[in-house]
């Protein structure tokens, strides 16, 4: 072999170690065919701290507990509860409606306003604002509630058992407030207020799940709306429950 092949014959294992030696070493990549970084990344690169997330201040809604049903229907003999079976069955007999909420930004106050169509059973709000419940933790757990005292088939049972019958009209209104600075229980009771006394009715309850509460201003977290079906020969009466909450300044 001439002197000149050998040469270039070296030159070339020279040309291909030193290309082999300025390749990058391959990275690994991610399922998704992203590069995975397997070091240290230049100044400059780093990612931007997550930024932190806010306090949620207002209401979230939760399902009512089997405790606070219970609640709900404790006034009544313990042998009308086995008639039913259930706390859930009993307060459903009782036309009852319950909704639950935790809430963080308080202390806050809470009413009931009312708007009516075809009939006046209730006032425009309760409590007075000067009276307003009034739920002084910052942070808490707020159950609205509204059911009739006694229903047909209760009196039946309480007249086999002896016992006085109740009233079926009764029917009441309430909140119960347990917070991180004390509890709150606040109620009313109208005779067939509202959708009540109809026969028949549509109805519609909308409690947003989530409700922030801006500083300081009146805010509905649950609005109930019913339509009466039949009017017989006047316009369908229409009746409109809304409990609002505001957050107050600390004392």
């Amino acid at each position: 072999m001439s002197p000149n092949r050998v040469a270039g014959g070296v030159l070339l294992v020279l040309v291909v170690a030193v290309g082999c030696a300025r390749k990058p070493a391959e990275q690994p990549s991610a399922p998704n065919g992203q590069v995975v970084p397997d070091g240290p990344q230049p100044a400059g690169t780093e990612a931007a701290p997550m930024p932190r997330s806010r306090r949620f201040v207002g209401f979230k809604s939760v399902s009512v507990t089997p405790g606070e049903l219970a609640s709900l229907v404790s006034y009544l003999p313990e042998p009308i509860g086995k008639l039913y079976g259930s706390d859930a069955a009993c307060f459903t007999d009782l036309d009852g409606k319950a909704f639950a909420w935790e809430y963080a930004g308080g202390p806050i106050r809470l009413w009931l306003e009312f708007e009516e169509k075809g009939q006046s059973t209730v006032p425009e709000r309760f409590p007075l604002k000067a009276d307003d419940w009034l739920a002084k933790g910052e942070t808490g757990h707020v159950v609205f509630w509204v059911r009739r005292g006694v229903s047909d088939k209760i009196n039946a049972a309480l007249k086999r058992a002896g016992k006085p019958e109740g009233a079926t009209e009764a029917v009441g209104l309430g909140v119960t407030v347990s917070s991180s600075a004390g509890g709150m229980n606040g109620s009313i009771a109208y005779d067939n207020p509202l959708w009540f006394g109809w026969v028949g009715h549509a109805f519609d309850d909308r409690p947003w799940a989530e409700v922030a509460l801006p500083d300081y201003v009146p805010t509905p977290v649950l609005v109930l709306e019913a339509r009466e079906r039949k009017g017989g020969n006047r316009e369908p009466r229409n009746a409109k429950l809304t409990l609002k909450v505001q957050r107050v300044k600390p004392e």
